[in-house]
């Protein structure tokens, strides 16, 4: 849960729902009617994160690393998922797991670059594939980033706002 104060200026009540997943709540800031169709802003500083992972303990402790960091997280196990939450979430940045069971990250990145919650994104994979060659195939999908695992949480707020910035948004 985002911690309340001078970290993130929101609170409770800026939520509008919540939905159970790995025996936590995920916590969704309000969207305005045409955020999510409008994509994330470039220039605005991050704050909202989709972490798309098929093994539950990942997407627990990213999501922990990630609100501990002041951001706000909404998480997806798998393609079906990742496309109905990112068309409610709006997320500005969606850190998506390669290697997934059925559709894997690949094919999960074509269907979100092809709906409106999922288009303006930038995009950074997880994987658990470090050799070179797989992580220079991976880059060539037009992703801000692949990201090896393991990955620490407590950096990961910091790393994704550098990578943020690196593509022209807001620290």
């Amino acid at each position: 849960m985002a911690q309340w104060g001078a970290r993130n200026p929101r609170t409770p009540k800026d939520y509008q729902g919540t939905r159970a997943r790995a025996g936590a709540a995920i916590h969704y800031p309000a969207l305005s009617s045409d955020s999510a169709l409008e994509g994330p802003a470039l220039g605005a500083p991050l704050s909202r994160v989709l972490v798309v992972d098929d093994e539950p303990d990942i997407r627990f402790v990213v999501r922990l690393g990630l609100e501990a960091a002041g951001l706000f997280a909404a998480v997806a196990g798998s393609a079906a998922e990742a496309l109905t939450v990112a068309e409610a979430f709006g997320p500005q940045l969606i850190l998506l797991d390669v290697e997934m069971p059925g559709i894997d990250g690949l094919a999960t990145l074509e269907m979100l670059r092809r709906q409106p919650g999922g288009r303006a994104a930038r995009v950074a994979f997880l994987t658990a594939r470090a050799d070179p060659g797989a992580v220079r195939a991976l880059r060539q999908a037009n992703v801000v980033e692949v990201l090896v695992k393991p990955i620490d949480p407590l950096r990961l707020g910091d790393l994704l706002r550098e990578l943020w910035r690196r593509e022209g948004g807001e620290g």
